[in-house]
Order: structure tokens, then C-alpha cells, then sequence
């Protein structure tokens, strides 16, 4: 009787696999920036957004190198702040928890650190929480300490990564 009775239990198996090949069918769309689930855009009417935000290829890139006013930068030893610079908007389903890295930028001369960039968001920091069909502006603080030179540049990316929570 034991013996039929484990030999049961081995036929019948747990239901456990080790592999399975399952065709199904998948649909994916690429949009630009502002056409996305997660929206990336000029902030509207927003002057330092229409200055210095623009997109290419559906791509949002940001540029503070020159005002187009006969300026061409930030101040030496100073710190200069763009507000509504851009903005990021939910367009999916749930809500989101939005963060930019790297979360500073930093263009050093030899000892002495010459550039710094934070994006930030304005209602928390560094990550903030975007529900669905909200947006978060973001502003950008760039210092310059004194002993940064007139040709000092900084080109780099920074990521918008949003996670659910």
C-alpha cells in the first residue's frame, strides 16, 4: 500500500517546469519626448525654458551656454539659478517616482573644482513622487568658483528616470 502510494505521487509531479517556450504577440512605440508616457518638455511660457530648452530629433537638450542677448554664461564665483527650466509630465497609468542623474555635474581644473550642475525638482528632493497626469518643474544651479576661467565649459547627459513605487 506504501509503495502504491508513492508511486502515485511521482506520476501526478509537483507542476513545477523547468522551461517553457510561449509565443505571444508584442506591441511598442516610440514617441518623442513630449508624445511619451513620461513627458519631457519646455515648461509653457516659461522665459529661461524658451531661452535655453530646446528640442532635436524628440529629444529635449538644455543649453545655458549664451543668451542670445550678447551674454555667454554664468558668473565667475557666483551661483546662477534657472527656474521652470523644464518640465516632466505622467502621461502612463500610475504614478511615478521621478529622479534626474546624475544628480550633480562637476568640471574640475587640476585641485581646484571650477563648475558644479544640480538639476533639481521643485517640490522634493532628489526624488519626487509624479501621479498621473501631473508634472514636476525643474530648475537648474550652476556655481562657478573664482578661480573658474572664461572658456570653462561643461557637456554632459543627465537621465530622467522614473520607477513606480
Amino acid at each position: 500500500m506504501g509503495v502504491l502510494g508513492g508511486g502515485g505521487a511521482v506520476t501526478t509531479g509537483t507542476g513545477a517546469f523547468t522551461s517553457v517556450t510561449a509565443d505571444r504577440d508584442v506591441s511598442v512605440a516610440v514617441a518623442d519626448d513630449t508624445d511619451a508616457f513620461l513627458r519631457i518638455e519646455q515648461v509653457p511660457g516659461s522665459p529661461n525654458s524658451q531661452q535655453h530648452v530646446t528640442q532635436t530629433d524628440g529629444e529635449l537638450a538644455i543649453d545655458v551656454s549664451g543668451s542670445g542677448n550678447g551674454g555667454s554664461g554664468v558668473n565667475i564665483d557666483g551661483v546662477t539659478v534657472f527656474r521652470d527650466l523644464f518640465q516632466v509630465g505622467n502621461q502612463g497609468t500610475q504614478a511615478v517616482d521621478v529622479q534626474v542623474t546624475p544628480l550633480s555635474l562637476v568640471e574640475a581644473s587640476g585641485a581646484n573644482t571650477t563648475l558644479v550642475v544640480l538639476v533639481v525638482p521643485q517640490t522634493d528632493f532628489p526624488k519626487v513622487r509624479v501621479d498621473t497626469g501631473e508634472t514636476e518643474r525643474y530648475d537648474m544651479v550652476v556655481a562657478a568658483t573664482d578661480d573658474a576661467v572664461d572658456a570653462t565649459k561643461l557637456s554632459d547627459t543627465i537621465s530622467v528616470v522614473a520607477e513606480a513605487p
